[in-house]
């Protein structure tokens, strides 16, 4: 039971910093200007520049409001 919950914890968790990550690009493109030409990408593939700052953006943001660097 206690790995149950365990996985449970670390599943919400991990949640929470994609809807925050999601979060930001919206925050990014609704509130500032975003150059960013979007579109499917993976951790693995080489980005343009454009894209990759506002993966860093949402990272960023999710980070900041969870106080989380990590």
């Amino acid at each position: 039971m206690n790995g149950l919950v365990m996985a449970a914890q670390l599943i919400l968790g991990l949640s929470i910093l994609v809807i925050l990550h999601e979060f930001g690009h919206y925050i990014e493109y609704g509130i500032y200007r975003s150059d960013t030409i979007g579109g499917k990408h993976s951790p693995s593939e080489m980005l343009d520049a454009r894209v990759a700052f506002g993966e860093g953006y949402g990272n960023a943001f999710s980070a900041i409001t969870t106080e989380d660097p990590d």
